[in-house]
């Protein structure tokens, strides 16, 4: 069985997850967190949250947020929401967020994401405005969707783009 070790920063317009290998790393990032004053006050006035935790899992690790299509909208503030799925139940559950926001009926932004059962390390932001962003340093989902959009695969750096002709170019080689 796997286990990540995670430090949820909340704050106010935006959130990120941070993943750790073991619970020291953890410590060293939270101190520096409550190392920011603002940070504090917001964590004091009950508008941002610092949240800790593990969780483990033997099929493969999901992330919940927002809408993603099963009725419930997932907060973060309260700690991020994990669940054990395999690729089969993911993926039945990305159609489902697929065909609430095809059919406009969403409850507001939404987004999930699957590892599987790799080991995950790196950190990861979200914005209510920009949806799910996976840093480079991450260890990037095999399957996202947010907004009712699908994605697969890792990023790879080594990715080369196909030169496609625009209409202006091929206009000039009559």
């Amino acid at each position: 069985m796997a286990k990540v070790i995670y430090l949820q920063e909340y704050r106010e317009d935006y959130m990120y997850i941070h993943f750790f290998k073991n619970q020291k790393a953890l410590e060293v990032k939270k101190n520096e967190l409550l190392q920011e004053e603002d940070y504090v006050e917001g964590i004091e006035d009950g508008v941002e949250a610092l949240n800790e935790g593990t969780f483990s899992y033997s099929k493969g690790l999901a992330y919940f947020s927002g809408d993603v299509g099963d009725g419930n909208y997932y907060t973060s503030f309260d700690g991020p929401v994990f669940r054990d799925m395999t690729e089969e139940e993911f993926r039945a559950q990305v159609e489902k967020h697929i065909e609430v926001f095809d059919a406009g009926k969403e409850q507001g932004a939404g987004g999930l994401c699957w590892w599987g059962k790799q080991a995950i390390k790196g950190s990861y932001y979200e914005s209510g405005r920009s949806g799910m962003h996976f840093s480079r340093d991450m260890t990037q989902p095999k399957i996202d969707a947010q907004e009712g959009m699908y994605h697969t695969g890792e990023l790879d750096e080594k990715t080369s783009f196909k030169y496609v002709p625009t209409f202006e170019s091929f206009r000039k080689t009559l």
